[in-house]
């Protein structure tokens, strides 16, 4: 599965382990920093397009944007009632889109 910008509506910080509203899911960032990985807690709001192309086995609970050692992406999604997470990959190209469709800014990147 491939994640693209347009399958999430919005992305918005939140403080640590905060609740989120009806319809969001709990998310974060990963990325590299400065001195060494930095995290973001977020806020994330998927759209209906996620919904239909999702190849998920069953409700999400929550995703994490994770940039790799050679800059590429991975959307990690944990799903209700399953052990292992389901990985999607989603390109720089993309996420970039996305960051700045959200005004998201990766500190000390």
């Amino acid at each position: 599965m491939e994640v693209t910008a347009s399958m999430i509506r919005s992305m918005t910080h939140r403080n640590g382990d905060a609740e989120v509203e009806s319809g969001q899911l709990k998310g974060a960032i990963e990325y590299k920093a400065e001195h060494g990985r930095a995290i973001s807690f977020l806020a994330v709001t998927m759209t209906e397009e996620f919904n239909r192309d999702s190849e998920l086995p069953g409700e999400i609970e929550s995703v994490k944007l994770m940039q790799g050692e050679d800059d590429s992406w991975t959307a990690i999604f944990a799903v209700k009632n399953e052990k292992v997470p389901s990985i999607a990959s989603i390109s720089n190209d993309e996420m970039n889109r996305l960051l700045e469709q959200n005004r998201i800014v990766l500190y000390g990147g």
